[in-house]
């Protein structure tokens, strides 16, 4: 025990300080934990009250029950009937898979610079099986994957969560960038945008500033601690591996769009479908069930060829809500069968042959 007034050099850090500042300086990211430190210790939350589990699922039936006074039943059943269905499933399908890979690439790669040698194959695997989990919510698919991660690595909770919040930063700025051409080929249409692009624009840069100026006081905060690891060159890096995701993210959803006649142009899409994609993983309603169909009608109902509200509303509703229940007949499925090959992997990554340590992977730990 330590002296009062004195502190051990074999110390372990406090929950909220970095495990690499002093006095464990040169320790390596998949070094054993130090005597007082646990694998398992990290960020705690109190449990969620019952009324705040039950109040997005409340605010999306508010926001569907506004919806449908909106909704021309005969034209909504006319635009899902007038839709390639083979087409829509296949694209579905198709979307989900590459969207799963390019997000895999992605992190696979912030997860190596941060936390443990993984491969894209392994994090496919559990990013796919988190489809179950976000199937609630997007950020709750997002916890798990830390949780699950860190778990199966021996990783520090506090280390894995400074890992998403790099997955958080890079996505975030890669949809600024798609704001940005928005606002170069739209400014003019679609008027608010410029400055928006403009102000968040800023905040990064003060972001980076401070990322490249590296307080001593926030680097020693376990949390932040990979941010600052990374530094500016390599969350710059981890930028320009997350636009693929952010692409194939944002063509399916101007995609469907279009599948049911809502013709949005390029100049307003880049300016506008981000906003949807932002919509859509704001914690408010479960896979932004409500939200996304409420904003898609106030955004795009315009482009419908119809000059019937109603029908062009109708046509915007069609999408957007056939598109969540695609989603969720694709996603459910896919999440549950690599739910089973990541705990696969799990079981077999202390067997003899298959490496050692606490691994997902074969061999050599999660790759």
């Amino acid at each position: 025990m330590n002296e009062p007034g004195g502190e051990s050099k074999d110390a372990a850090p406090t929950d909220g300080e970095s495990k690499d500042a002093a006095p464990t300086d040169g320790e390596s990211k998949d070094a054993a934990p130090t005597d007082g430190e646990s694998t398992k210790v990290g960020p705690t939350t109190p449990p969620t009250p019952l009324w705040r589990r039950l109040l997005p699922f409340a605010i999306a039936a508010a926001l569907l029950a506004w919806v449908a006074t909106r909704v021309d039943v005969d034209a909504f059943l006319t635009a899902l009937a007038q839709t390639n269905v083979p087409l829509y499933i296949g694209f579905g399908v198709v979307f989900t898979l590459a969207l799963l890979l390019a997000d895999a690439f992605a992190t696979a790669g912030v997860y190596r610079a941060v936390v443990a040698d993984v491969s894209t194959a392994d994090v496919f695997v559990v990013r796919g099986a988190s489809y179950l989990p976000s199937l609630v919510n997007y950020h709750v698919g997002q916890a798990w994957m830390t949780w699950f991660v860190a778990e199966n690595k021996g990783a520090s909770l506090w280390r894995m969560s400074g890992a998403t919040l790099v997955v958080y930063a890079t996505t975030f700025g890669a949809l600024w960038a798609f704001g940005l051409v928005g606002g170069v080929m739209a400014g003019e249409r679609v008027p608010w945008l410029p400055p928006t692009v403009i102000a968040i624009g800023v905040a990064a840069v003060l972001y980076l500033i401070v990322i490249a100026l590296a307080p001593a006081f926030l680097v020693r905060r376990r949390l932040l601690a990979p941010l600052f690891e990374l530094g500016v060159k390599g969350q710059l890096l981890h930028f320009a591996r997350r636009l693929p995701h952010v692409v194939v993210l944002f063509v399916g959803t101007w995609v469907p769009f279009e599948l049911f006649g809502v013709h949005i142009p390029p100049g307003e899409a880049f300016a506008l479908i981000p906003v949807v994609m932002l919509i859509v993983a704001l914690p408010l309603t479960p896979q932004g069930l409500g939200t996304r169909d409420m904003v898609a009608v106030s955004l795009f109902a315009t482009f419908h060829a119809s000059q019937d509200p109603a029908v062009a509303e109708s046509a915007v509703l069609a999408s957007t809500l056939s598109w969540g229940v695609l989603l969720t007949l694709v996603q459910l499925p896919l999440g549950l069968a690599l739910m089973a090959a990541a705990k696969k992997r799990l079981r077999g990554a202390g067997e003899p042959g298959t490496g050692t340590g606490t691994g997902m992977g074969t061999g050599t730990g999660m790759g």
